[in-house]
């Protein structure tokens, strides 16, 4: 056990940053807010460690999560949206978007981190990675669209662990809207998608862990034309699902869960979990899994669709992206798989075992 990583140590967090520079290069996106804080981990380590310890322990107590030894985005990516937020709020970068990388220098980012150490701290500590896209709901309904148990017009009652802010399901609570303004603009996929579902308002409901603000959210989108339509998404849809603060192993336990499931029995259950589990430990990914199929049978049956980084489902071939799918309340599947590539995962082709 001695060479398992520990972000609690200086030579493993610069190791983690490089390496999530590296991944972020592969996929396209943009890396510059880690560039700045490997840098700083480099020069100023005795203003950068003590916030990354301290967010571990707050994530720790406050969460229930390991990010001392976990994926690095699950560390990384609550301290670069703390920053960055902090810097908004406090109005640390006058006339310039703290959200947005560009606007950010060496000297702004030690700068920050000196003046509101305690601050980022505490926000990374309590808030959680939340890469939330509406878009992503394309390939959710692309999925639905080729699963042949589920007939056109369905009536489902969606429930998203992980839903951060509730972006994804609404856009599934509203399928024709939502296509509708993906029509309108750039990150759209080519195929058809949300055939069987578009007549219908759906009922939807969401659990996480920390329910982040606007910013936070943002913050979390590491590119601007990402951050530029998630922001025009969240204005042209204002009236959010309800997502409220729970775990995800015991979520059917949640009041609120029961509640929903009681209003809308005559709608099939359908979960979904999207870049969400790769976060938690292998043992805790099983656990998630296994309690949602005993809640779809103890609900009469139902879908349980999971989209996740493609290296912790099987297929560590296929790099930069994530694979898509849907099974039943027994665990069989009953989609076609698909590998979803792009930071809104809408660009997705069907996966061809043995090849």
């Amino acid at each position: 056990m001695t060479d398992e990583r520990d972000y609690t140590r200086l030579p493993d967090l610069i190791n983690g940053c490089q390496r999530l520079i590296s991944g972020l290069k592969a996929d396209g996106d943009e890396p510059r807010m880690y560039e700045l804080m490997l840098g700083a981990l480099q020069t100023q380590p005795d203003l950068v460690l003590p916030l990354f310890i301290g967010s571990i322990e707050l994530a720790r107590q406050n969460l229930g999560q390991n990010r001392r030894s976990g994926s690095s985005a699950t560390l990384f990516y609550p301290v670069d949206a703390a920053i960055r937020v902090t810097a908004k709020q406090k109005n640390l970068l006058p006339g310039r978007d703290p959200l947005s990388s560009g606007n950010w220098t060496e000297d702004d980012f030690i700068r920050v981190l000196a003046l509101s150490n305690d601050e980022i701290t505490k926000a990374a500590g309590n808030l959680t990675t939340c890469k939330n896209l509406p878009q992503r709901a394309a390939q959710m309904m692309w999925l639905i669209d080729q699963t042949a148990k589920i007939p056109v017009d369905e009536k489902l009652a969606f429930i998203e662990i992980g839903a951060s802010k509730g972006l994804i399901l609404d856009a599934l609570k509203k399928p024709l809207s939502f296509i509708n303004w993906m029509g309108q603009i750039d990150s759209r996929p080519t195929a058809k998608y949300g055939e069987k579902i578009i007549n219908n308002e759906n009922p939807t409901i969401g659990v996480d862990l920390a329910i982040p603000g606007d910013d936070w959210a943002l913050a979390m989108l590491l590119n601007d034309k990402s951050r530029s339509e998630v922001a025009q998404f969240m204005d042209k849809f204002p009236n959010r699902s309800t997502v409220v603060k729970g775990n995800a192993l015991d979520f059917p336990k949640l009041p609120e869960i029961k509640n929903f499931m009681t209003v809308n029995s005559a709608s099939v259950p359908f979960i979904i979990s999207c870049c969400m589990l790769y976060q938690l430990s292998e043992t805790n990914r099983k656990e998630v899994v296994e309690t949602s199929r005993d809640f779809l049978k103890e609900n009469g049956g139902g879908y349980l669709l999971t989209t996740d980084i493609a290296k912790y489902v099987g297929y560590p071939d296929k790099a930069g992206g994530a694979v898509s799918w849907i099974e039943n309340e027994n665990g069989e599947t009953v989609s076609p798989k698909i590998f979803c590539q792009g930071d809104n995962l809408c660009k997705w082709e069907i996966i061809k075992e043995g090849k």
